[in-house]
């Protein structure tokens, strides 16, 4: 898995950019990527272990991938034993192709097996697609936090959603 690295590292880049580049500053997203996507990042996420990876692999083509981490909700949830959807990603040629819900279902399952209750994510309030997604995936909106892109102060909207319909 740890050889995922560069791969994971370089599909999070390209996934990033092609979805949010366009409605920030170059160097906000810039710094963003960097301190976010790095192999050196990518393989100590994959080598922890508290987190789980899992990735979606079509003809020998990473694809899609998600992550699931233990870190501790801000203070809107009020759920009980949850786990952080750190990640999401999949490459713009596989939307609407129902791949994102059967990488919905693995992290659903994958969230049982480790027994936990509910998912928590954070979502960028001007993404429209990703949070009708989301909530056609069994997540409700729970309230709101700050993400800071590079330099910029957004609004992020924090979604729930339990993990017993996988």
């Amino acid at each position: 898995m740890v050889d995922d690295a560069e791969a994971l590292a370089a599909l999070a880049t390209s996934t990033f950019v092609a979805t949010y580049g366009a409605y920030n500053r170059p160097e906000d997203t810039d710094k963003h990527v960097s301190n976010s996507f790095g192999v050196a990042q990518q393989t100590a996420e994959i080598q922890s272990i508290e987190m789980s990876t899992i990735v979606v692999v079509q003809d020998t083509k990473l694809v899609a991938y998600a992550q699931l981490t233990p870190k501790e909700p801000p203070a809107c949830f009020c759920h009980s034993a949850p786990i952080h959807l750190y990640r999401f990603y999949s490459i713009r040629e596989t939307h609407g192709s129902g791949l994102a819900q059967q990488l919905m279902r693995e992290v659903k399952r994958a969230a049982q097996k480790r027994q936990y209750e509910h998912l928590w994510l954070t979502v960028w309030e001007e993404n429209p697609r990703a949070i009708s997604f989301y909530k056609k995936s069994g997540f409700a909106d729970v309230g709101e936090i700050e993400f800071v892109l590079g330099n910029d102060r957004q609004r992020d909207r924090m979604l729930v959603a339990p993990v017993s319909d996988a």
